[in-house]
């Protein structure tokens, strides 16, 4: 008689991504944030191309403005990954929500089954294997609904920007006590992490009562952030964390963070843009405004530090 083995593991291959929500100056009159170019790659094709990598094959795009454009670069990116189906949710130009309300747009064709969903930041880039290691993560009906990848690195964070998410873990491993902007804080004045202590990097995998947990605070009507969703699952010691080790990801954030975090720390910030490396970063003295204005900005980590770069001129 034959003795089967163990079944494998199951992994999530489902993920939602969300780039609707309040537009920022990162967003331009001709082509959104996700058009991007980034290292002669848009910003949108880094995202597909991370997911796939890490074992996505069902992505659910959430969209707000200018979603013809972006529909077109998606079509040409999934064009070369013949095995990543892509559904876009269009929640046309007029949505003025906010980013933790448009994932219940994508429940109809994402709501997560017993396997999961992954929830990637539209604007983040990640080594494929934290997406890999994330899909992985094993969800357990009233006992891991969620699970959240956190930074934890003992350094400080320099120019983190002032939407940071801090996560607190227990003292005996990955469950999480508590996870806010609030937490977050202390990192984004440039203060290093405590022990314990870590920054939401971007990706979360969750069951079903995620949403629900959405729904609840949606119907309070007042704004409110994903962090607090899951905090309520952490509050009832549902939610752990996966920790980055090292490995690298990427925030794309907003020119205003830019400004900010040179008032906060204008010696640890690198200008892409010419400058010497003996020059005073905090000398404006003939810097082109026009570039500056047009320059996303990356939170880097495990480099912990800023880093900006220009736009092609057509942006």
């Amino acid at each position: 008689m034959a003795v089967e083995g163990p079944l494998p593991p199951r992994r999530i291959t489902r993920a939602i991504v969300s780039a609707a929500g309040r537009r920022t100056c990162l967003n331009h009159s001709k082509l959104p944030k996700t058009l991007l170019d980034i290292e002669g790659t848009t910003l949108i094709e880094h995202v597909l191309r991370q997911l796939h990598a890490g074992g996505i094959v069902h992505v659910t795009l959430v969209l707000s403005y200018q979603t013809a454009a972006t529909v077109v670069e998606v079509e040409r990116v999934c064009n070369s990954l013949k095995t990543l189906l892509v559904d876009v949710v269009d929640l046309g130009s007029d949505y003025n929500g906010f980013y933790a309300m448009s994932l219940l747009a994508a429940q109809n064709s994402s709501l997560p089954e017993e396997d999961g969903v992954l929830i990637a930041m539209a604007d983040h880039i990640f080594d494929p294997q934290l997406v890999s290691d994330m899909c992985k993560v094993q969800l357990r009906p009233n006992d891991v609904e969620a699970c959240v990848l956190t930074d934890l690195s003992n350094g400080p964070h320099i120019g983190l920007p002032e939407t940071a998410v801090g996560v607190r873990c227990s003292g005996n491993g990955s469950r999480i006590t508590e996870i806010s902007r609030r937490l977050a804080r202390p990192m984004v004045e440039g203060a290093p992490c405590q022990p314990g202590i870590g920054i939401e990097a971007g990706l979360v995998v969750c069951r079903p009562s995620l949403f629900c947990q959405i729904e609840a605070l949606a119907e309070q009507g007042c704004y409110f952030s994903l962090a607090d969703a899951l905090q309520e699952l952490a509050h009832d010691g549902l939610a752990t964390c996966l920790c980055t080790n090292g490995q690298r990801w990427i925030a794309v954030e907003t020119q205003e963070e830019l400004e900010l975090a040179r008032e906060v720390n204008n010696n640890r910030l690198l200008l892409l843009s010419g400058l010497k490396d003996n020059q005073d970063e905090s000398d404006d003295e003939g810097f082109d405004p026009n570039f500056r204005q047009s320059m996303p900005v990356f939170f880097v980590a495990g480099g912990s530090r800023w880093v900006a770069k220009g736009v092609p001129a057509a942006l």
